[in-house]
């Protein structure tokens, strides 16, 4: 959709994942101003706030947002926020979606943290119809691009019996996976590689252009 250097460009916002802040998405942000895209960060509360608290906070940034077209990219929990902007919002101007490592069906690994009584508080609101698995269904009024990861290094190493199955280190693939979106691809990454890879940055920006990845 995107062209390089066009007056009014369309606006991709990127939203973070669990305990970040927008700050591990720079090396993506950079790599989409050079596929012709104007990028915005979206920072949130994480744990301090419910995917549906911020998902209202999302929609009040997107409406100040001026520009023909709005795109969005999320990493891991950022997925969960957008099921929820996308339930409980319109968001009247044309746009793609990009998932990078959303457990959008549930986290393993985040159920085994909230039922521990030491590591829930690492957690802490992220699991109010987030990782737990009843967080909105996806309706595909818009095209979704989903990618996962399958090198397994990462935090789930800690959680013994969580992440059975090809997954990134923190989420399994099959838990990326939902029935109405547009695309799919699995990358040998893990889980925090996936804002940082040169080559997922190429695919995202495919889809945003084409809605379909490479």
């Amino acid at each position: 959709m995107a062209k390089a250097g066009s007056a009014v460009r369309e606006v991709v916002v990127l939203v973070h994942g669990i305990w970040m802040t927008g700050f591990d998405m720079r090396m993506l942000a950079k790599r989409l101003r050079g596929c012709g895209y104007e990028v915005r960060v979206f920072s949130y509360a994480s744990v301090r706030c419910t995917p549906e608290e911020n998902a209202r906070r999302l929609a009040e940034y997107v409406d100040g947002i001026d520009a023909p077209a709005v795109h969005f990219v999320a990493h891991s929990l950022g997925g969960i926020v957008l099921l929820h902007l996308f339930d409980k919002f319109t968001l009247p101007r044309p746009g793609r979606v990009v998932m990078l490592g959303v457990p959008a069906t549930g986290s393993a690994v985040g159920q085994r943290v909230v039922r521990s009584r030491w590591l829930r508080h690492i957690v802490g609101k992220a699991a109010v119809r987030g990782v737990l698995g009843d967080a909105p269904r996806w309706h595909g009024e818009h095209e979704l691009g989903i990618i996962a990861g399958d090198r397994s290094m990462g935090m789930g190493w800690f959680i013994p019996g969580a992440l059975r199955g090809p997954n990134d280190g923190t989420v399994r693939v099959d838990e990326t996976q939902l029935p109405n979106a547009t695309d799919h691809r699995v990358v040998h990454v893990t889980h925090i590689w996936l804002v940082l890879s040169p080559s997922v940055a190429k695919m995202v920006c495919r889809f945003l252009r084409e809605g379909r990845f490479p």
